[in-house]
């Protein structure tokens, strides 16, 4: 090859290294981001996770507040028919 092409080879090969390097920073600023939502999304979920659990303990009152007022329409409404 001539010293031409040769140097045309050379010039290639240092943009794609200097492309390379570039990929190498972002990849690290990327993994640092990663690693610092991966941080903040564990302390939410410490957060959320005894809110969750009142969440569903009220779910669970609500529903049998429904259910007594079930039951006490239909009590009321067997007396009605029964006349007592």
């Amino acid at each position: 090859m001539s010293d031409d092409r040769w140097g045309r080879v050379e010039d290639k090969v240092d943009k794609i290294v200097d492309k390379l390097g570039h990929i190498d920073v972002t990849l690290v600023r990327q993994n640092l981001t990663l690693e610092e939502h991966i941080k903040r999304t564990e302390l939410l979920e410490e957060i959320v996770e005894p809110i969750r659990a009142k969440i569903t303990m009220a779910e669970g009152a609500l529903k049998l507040l429904g259910l007594l007022a079930v039951l006490i329409a239909l009590s009321e409404g067997i007396l009605k028919i029964f006349g007592h």
